[in-house]
């Protein structure tokens, strides 16, 4: 009988113990669901990680680079051309013949003379390899671009699985949560007819035993959902 009773005062203990430790247990994981309900819709996620990520960053920077060396092809056109000029200084005869005056007049001043020419390179090597440069850095721009939306299908579709993965592992913990809060009330009522001796030992410490294994699950489900979220987290925290 003494047996008895202590087997009931350890197997009381226990339950009020994993009663008391669900509630601190818990409370950590309610934080993550504030924050995961605070999170924004996938779409807007992903407008925000595809924009700002490093990948698609570095894809404009090399866009960029490459816009910078077609510019400066396009532009050249200044080297292309050669200004050659001239100064003299002398004297001249201008005849001052106008028609509001009376009569010829002709004078002898000193003046200051500018000869002024532009040379442009008509070389036709010059321009067939000109034409051929502004060509292979068009390519090049092309290409960047392309890498760049490719970078951008890669970031999405990083953020969309991790996305996903965080609604799996919070449905599951959300059901598994519900079953342990709802499994409670049949632990008390189990707890109730084994003192009162309506069910024996054996039945009683099988009941406590898959109840704990439930709780296991449920913990097991938390670290899921902290592990799911935080990624995501780290993946929208690389822009």
């Amino acid at each position: 009988m003494k047996v008895a009773l202590i087997l009931v005062f350890l197997l009381a203990s226990q339950i009020s113990w994993s009663q008391k430790d669900s509630i601190p247990n818990n409370a950590p994981t309610d934080n993550i669901l504030t924050l995961i309900n605070e999170l924004p819709p996938l779409e807007e996620l992903l407008d925000q990680a595809t924009e700002n990520s490093y990948l698609v960053q570095s894809r404009d920077a090399l866009i960029r680079i490459k816009e910078n060396d077609f510019n400066k092809i396009k532009n050249d056109w200044l080297d292309i051309l050669s200004f050659r000029g001239s100064v003299g200084y002398g004297n001249s005869i201008i005849d001052l013949n106008q028609s509001n005056l009376g009569g010829g007049i002709a004078s002898n001043i000193n003046t200051v003379l500018f000869n002024v020419g532009v040379i442009v390179n008509f070389s036709p090597e010059y321009w067939v390899n000109r034409k051929h440069e502004v060509k292979i850095l068009e390519a090049h721009i092309d290409y960047e671009k392309a890498l760049k939306g490719e970078a951008k299908l890669i970031v999405a579709e990083k953020i969309t699985n991790s996305y996903i993965e965080l609604e799996y592992y919070k449905s599951i913990y959300l059901k598994a949560s519900a079953g342990y809060e709802s499994n409670r009330s049949t632990i008390r009522l189990v707890k109730k007819k084994f003192i009162e001796g309506e069910i024996d030992i054996v039945l009683y410490n099988d009941i406590i035993l898959k109840n704990i294994k439930l709780e296991l699950e449920v913990e097991n489900y938390k670290q899921n959902l902290k592990k799911a979220y935080y990624n995501l987290q780290r993946l929208l925290s690389n822009n």
